[in-house]
Order: structure tokens, then sequence, then C-alpha cells
């Protein structure tokens, strides 16, 4: 049986950013920016919608927290079998280039990876439900462009767990307070 639904899936992120803004109080929505954006892991070869935030956590605004979340597309496979996955991500920015315009980013983190298998045992229903939960480490870096009432980001990462991958993902942040990069 599964032990996720989309609504646990984003009560989490919810927790994940208020658990953020507790670390910078005095100014964290001044400083919060939340967004969208699209992803693409070479182990899936599926599309994902990011969900994502970032917020610096040190006064020169050189590291951020920025978690994310991404569910896939769900694929369908032979035999009336489908595969679902959805993965949360707790990475940290280090700000390498802070020029008007970009930014240049390293990032590191965690990652959290849960597959879930409805398989058709011999096209007897019902179907068999299978989860599995993988958790690795990030590495990679991305790029902040200024668009004046936000950023837009893209982002490259590989993911080192028992199930590795690259994952590119591209998308827009806006600010909740008003403040930009």
């Amino acid at each position: 049986m599964r032990n996720s639904s989309p609504p646990y899936r984003l009560g989490l992120l919810a927790i994940v950013l208020l658990g953020l803004l507790a670390l910078r109080p005095s100014d964290a929505l001044a400083q919060l920016q939340v967004g969208a954006g699209l992803a693409f892991s070479s182990a899936y070869n599926n599309l994902g919608l990011q969900l994502s935030a970032s917020l610096p956590v040190t006064e020169d605004k050189k590291l951020r927290a920025a978690p994310d979340l991404v569910f896939y597309l769900r694929e369908n496979l032979p035999g009336n079998n489908k595969v679902s996955w959805w993965e949360v991500n707790l990475n940290v920015n280090y700000i390498v280039v802070d020029a008007e315009e970009f930014g240049l980013y390293a990032l590191g983190g965690i990652n959290i990876l849960n597959r879930n298998f409805d398989r058709d045992i011999l096209n007897i229903d019902p179907l068999f439900d299978e989860s599995q939960t993988d958790i690795g480490l990030n590495i990679g870096g991305g790029v902040d462009y200024n668009i004046g009432f936000g950023l837009l980001y893209g982002e490259f990462k590989y993911v080192i767990a028992d199930f590795s991958r690259l994952v590119i993902s591209a998308g827009a942040r806006l600010p909740i307070g008003g403040g930009g990069r």
C-alpha cells in the first residue's frame, strides 16, 4: 500500500519551509523566494514538476537553504503496470558569483527519492502496490538570471545513491516579501 499521498507531500514541503523561516525570523519573509519549474531525471527519462524555495542563511547571503520537491509524471509500463516518482531535496547553495544580472552557485545536499510501483500480476486485479525509498547526496551547481521581478534559474545535480542519476531543472522564483537576490 502507498505510504504517501499528495497532501502528505505538500505538507512535508510546508514543514521544511517553516523550518527555514525559523532560521532567520527577523527578515526571512523579505528574503524568501518560492518558485516552480520543470525537472528531468536521467534515470526516469520523464519530466517532473518542481516546487522550490530559496532563503539566505548568512548575513552576506553567500549561503542559502534551497529545498525543493519534484513530482515526476506517472509512467505506464507494459502489462497495465505503472510507476510514479517523487523526490525531496534539502540543498544548500554557496554563491560563487553574485553579479547584478546573474549569479552562479554550487550546491550540495540530501536527496530522498520515493518510487511507487503498481503491478498487475498476471493481469489480475487488484493491482499490487510496492514503494521504495532511496536516500542520497546531491552535488552540482546552478545559475540565476535576474528578470527584475524575480529570478530564472537553471540547475544540474548528480545524485549519489543506490539509484544514482543526473537531474536537470529550470524554472522561476519570485520573492515573497519584495526582497530580491
